[in-house]
C-alpha cells in the first residue's frame, strides 16, 4: 500500500479538520520509503516503541500523542532527540492522530461510551461543525458518483443529478462535471465533532454497579472527587486529560465524569458538582489505541497490510 493511501485511510477515522487548533496531528517524521506492508499502533511515539516497530518489520508507526506540540530543534540530549534519531535511523514514518482521533466520538475514542451503551450522545467541546453543499452535476447519473462518496441526498433532475454532499467530497465531483458545476450551502443537517462525550445509560444504576463495570474494563476507580450519587442515569467521559471539561459535563446533566489528570485545584472546583473519576491519563487512551489497532487490522488485512499493537507504558503506579 502506498503511504499516502494509508494516511487517507487513517484520516477517515481521525479527520485532521476535527483536531483542536493548538494540536500537531499528522506526519511527525517522514521516511523515504513509500510502500507500506506493516503498521505499528501505539499510544506514545517513544524511542522504545520506534525500535520495537522497526524490529517487527514495520515501515509506519501510528501513535496517538505527537512527538512534540511545538516545532523545535533537537538541541538537547533528551527523549525528543532520541525519538527523532530512532525514527530517522530506521527510515520509519511516524504519524500522530491526537485530537483528530479524540474528536471523533463514533470512532475508537468512544469505546467506553459504546461499552456503557450510552445513548443521546453529545460532545463536550465542539471542535468541528459542518453542513452539506447542494450541487447540480450536469447530465449526471447515479452511477457517475465516484466510489467512496456517500451523498446525503441524491435525486435525478431534468438537467442533471441533484446532490447534497459533505464539503470534503466537492473536489471529486467538480472533477467529473461535464458542464458548469453549480453549488449552494445548506443549513441542515449539521454534522459536529468534538472532544469528550456525555450520554444516557440504558437504565439507572448505582455507583457500585457502575464501578464494577468500569474496573472490569480496566478503568481504575481509586481516585475520586465528590460524593457518589445514589442513582446514575447520565455519564460523561473524556479520555486523557479532561479536567477543563468537567463543568461542561455536569452542566449537561452528568452525575459521573470519567477522565484523567485531575489536579488539586481542579478537584476543588469539581467536588461540589458531582462525582469525578480520575482514571489517569493512560488507561482510557491505551484501550482506545488497542481498539483502533483491531479495527485497522480487520480493514487492512484484505489489502495485505499487517497491523501490530505495541503496548504503552504507564509511568504512574500505585505503591
Amino acid at each position: 500500500m502506498h503511504v499516502q493511501d494509508l494516511i487517507r485511510h487513517i484520516e477517515h477515522h481521525a479527520p485532521p479538520a476535527c483536531a483542536a487548533s493548538w494540536d500537531r496531528c499528522g506526519v511527525q517524521v517522514a521516511a523515504r520509503r513509500e510502500a507500506i506492508s506493516a503498521v505499528a499502533v501505539t499510544l506514545d511515539p517513544t524511542p522504545a516503541a520506534i525500535q520495537q516497530a522497526i524490529a517487527l518489520g514495520c515501515e509506519f508507526l501510528l501513535a496517538h500523542h505527537p512527538v512534540a506540540l511545538t516545532a523545535q530543534l533537537p538541541c538537547r540530549l533528551d527523549a525528543y532527540r532520541d525519538t527523532l534519531q530512532a525514527a530517522l535511523g530506521g527510515d520509519l514514518w511516524v504519524y500522530s492522530a491526537h485530537t483528530s482521533l479524540d474528536a471523533n466520538p463514533d470512532g475508537p475514542a468512544g469505546w467506553l461510551a459504546h461499552a456503557l451503551g450510552l445513548s443521546q450522545i453529545q460532545v463536550l467541546e465542539e471542535t468541528f461543525r459542518q453542513t452539506p453543499v447542494l450541487g447540480l452535476l450536469p447530465d449526471g447519473r447515479m452511477q457517475d458518483i465516484p466510489q467512496g462518496i456517500t451523498p446525503v441526498m441524491a435525486a435525478p433532475g431534468p438537467t442533471g443529478l441533484l446532490l447534497a454532499v459533505w464539503p470534503q467530497d466537492l473536489d471529486a465531483l467538480r472533477a467529473i462535471a461535464s458542464g458548469p458545476w453549480l453549488e449552494a450551502p445548506l443549513s441542515a443537517p449539521k454534522r459536529t465533532a468534538g472532544i469528550g462525550q456525555v450520554g444516557d445509560l440504558p437504565e439507572p444504576v448505582s455507583w457500585e454497579t457502575l464501578r464494577t463495570r468500569l474496573e472490569h474494563w480496566g478503568v481504575p476507580c481509586n481516585r475520586l472527587v465528590g460524593q457518589p450519587p445514589r442513582r446514575i442515569t447520565r455519564v460523561a467521559i473524556c479520555p486523557g486529560s479532561g479536567a477543563s471539561l468537567g463543568r461542561a459535563a455536569f452542566d449537561r446533566g452528568a452525575q459521573v465524569f470519567i477522565t484523567g489528570d485531575i489536579k488539586y485545584h481542579d478537584a476543588q472546583a469539581l467536588e461540589p458538582l458531582g462525582l469525578t473519576v480520575d482514571a489517569g491519563h493512560f488507561s482510557l487512551e491505551e484501550t482506545m489505541m488497542r481498539t483502533w489497532m483491531e479495527i485497522l487490522a480487520r480493514e487492512l488485512a484484505p489489502l495485505g497490510i499487517h497491523v501490530h499493537f505495541i503496548p504503552g507504558h504507564n509511568p504512574i503506579r500505585m505503591g
